[in-house]
């Protein structure tokens, strides 16, 4: 899914990771252009890289990736 912001009900603040794969789910969002995380399982695994601002291991928790 490349570069994409992610923000659910509960997240204080939205996240942007650098990469982020849909491993196990790929079926499910394969060829959504949008994914809704209502409906849609968050990614199975995301890459972040902090070099500017540091971004909260919780905020992926949140989220539910594993």
């Amino acid at each position: 899914m490349g570069s994409t912001t992610f923000k659910n009900e509960n997240m204080q603040q939205a996240v942007e990771p650098d990469d982020c794969f849909y491993i196990q789910n790929e079926a499910v969002v394969r060829g959504k252009k949008q994914i809704d995380l209502t409906l849609d399982p968050p990614p199975d695994l995301v890459i972040e890289i902090d070099i500017s601002s540091r971004t909260q291991l919780k905020n992926y928790e949140a989220l539910g990736v594993r």
